[in-house]
């Protein structure tokens, strides 16, 4: 495994989070984890991951200092989705801005980070806003972040493209 490069913090602005670098190009992917990086069972969670390691790692984040990344458990961030997200950044030359709740503390974030260092994958650039759960969350903390960073339809095309992660046959 290679060495994760140290990215520099996020710093915020107002209740937005600034990004980290300047998006050079139009091309930007809100990415998601949990079922993008890695597929999801019918109970939300990892698909090959076990109920009691993702309970330990639970336990582990709490009784771990802030600046810890979170452990990643077998079963998350697969092979085959990171290489796809890859390919997809590769042959785009997009850009990444974490959506996930995996942005939402630093040890998360971190083990983010490090899990695409390992597949040479550029760091993300910027989180989206946390404005809380519900239906529509997602789709403001999105539109606001594209708002504060000049995203528009015009320049990037909100449209999928392609899928990173295969659905999980059950």
């Amino acid at each position: 495994a290679k060495t994760p490069k140290p990215s520099p913090p996020i710093k915020r602005r107002g209740n937005l989070p600034k990004t980290m670098e300047v998006v050079t190009n139009s091309t930007v992917i809100f990415l998601d984890v949990d079922g993008v990086l890695h597929p999801l069972g019918p109970n939300h969670l990892p698909l090959h991951s076990t109920i009691s390691d993702l309970t330990s790692r639970a336990d582990e984040e709490l009784a771990s200092p802030d600046t810890d990344p979170t452990r990643v458990c077998e079963g998350e961030f697969t092979p085959e989705c990171m290489s796809n997200l890859k390919k997809i950044v590769t042959d785009t030359g997009a850009s990444i801005v974490l959506s996930s709740t995996w942005r939402e503390t630093h040890p998360s974030r971190l083990a983010v980070l490090q899990q695409l260092a390992e597949y040479d994958i550029p760091p993300f650039v910027g989180c989206t806003p946390i404005h809380g759960s519900g239906s529509n969350a997602r789709a403001s903390e999105i539109t606001a972040y594209a708002r504060v960073n000049n995203i528009s339809a015009s320049t990037s095309p909100w449209t999928i493209r392609t899928w990173i992660s295969p659905r999980p046959t059950l």
